[in-house]
């Protein structure tokens, strides 16, 4: 149909964002010092507690993470409905969670 081409489109466009940002972040992590990289391949670990870039890393991270949340919780919240309404023979209402 028509909607799910649209939403194959939608999702491979939005994986290859996704994709190419981290992929020049990590580029970009790699070449600020290749010789970095030779004892320990993980990002995290190759940056100080204190660099400035890693702090700001990090806080975008839980900016993900805090915006998230939300978005992931409602689709669990209505899967959870449908499986108790099934249990309880449609017995519940959205004022019962």
């Amino acid at each position: 149909t028509r909607v799910r081409k649209t939403m194959s489109k939608v999702v491979v466009l939005a994986l290859s964002i996704c994709g190419l940002f981290y992929g020049t972040i990590g580029l970009v992590a790699y070449l600020a010092s290749p010789d970095k990289w030779i004892d320990t391949s993980d990002v995290l670990q190759g940056y100080g507690v204190n660099d400035t870039l890693m702090e700001v890393g990090r806080l975008a991270l839980v900016l993900n993470i805090i915006c998230s949340y939300p978005i992931n919780l409602g689709p669990c919240r209505s899967a959870i409905m449908d499986v108790l309404q099934k249990i309880f023979k449609h017995k519940l209402n959205d004022k019962v969670l």
